[in-house]
């Protein structure tokens, strides 16, 4: 997000979507801090893309809809809470800290490195699990011949393990 701290000494924070996206952010990223393993946060918010409506909202969010997605993915909801209570203001100061100079959004970064979503994208990021001696179900052992990107071949997407033609995976994986 474009979180910016507009006075550190009075704790306020301004993001370019409103006080919503203000808050919806520290309830993520205090999901992400009890539990940051991406295996147990993923879930998480993917169920929050079905539950938060998209678009601008200067007022905070109902804490139920993140209850909610927790509850569902066996996530302690007290202590998620109690973070978005006690550390709002640390948590979006952090946020704000640790992301880079942008000219737009969304500014997609791999491995520290902005890059753009073009063709080449899916290629890349198996490229980089596999630099890191990791694999990931929807990548083929060697992404970056691209013969997995062949017009009509099947691949494996790690959501559901559907078998989708390479057209319909895209459109899923992104």
């Amino acid at each position: 997000g474009n979180a910016r701290i507009v006075d550190a000494g009075k704790q306020q924070v301004e993001c370019q979507h409103g006080l919503g996206e203000c808050d919806g952010n520290v309830y993520e990223l205090c999901a992400i801090q009890n539990y940051p393993s991406i295996e147990a946060y993923l879930p998480f918010l993917e169920c929050l893309t079905h539950v938060l409506k998209p678009g601008y909202d200067n007022s905070t969010i109902p804490p139920c809809a993140f209850k909610g997605c927790a509850t569902k993915n066996h996530m302690y909801w007290p202590s998620i809470a109690a973070c978005h209570e006690t550390q709002y203001f640390e948590m979006l100061e952090k946020a704000s800290q640790s992301t880079p100079d942008h000219e737009y959004v969304p500014w997609v970064t791999l491995d520290g490195q902005h890059v753009e979503a073009s063709d080449q994208f899916i290629a890349q990021v198996c490229d980089a699990y596999a630099k890191k001696g990791g694999a990931y179900p929807a990548c083929p052992q060697s992404a970056s011949n691209n013969e997995w990107l062949a017009p009509n071949k099947t691949i494996k997407v790690c959501t559901d393990r559907k078998t989708l033609t390479e057209e319909a995976a895209l459109k899923e994986i992104v």
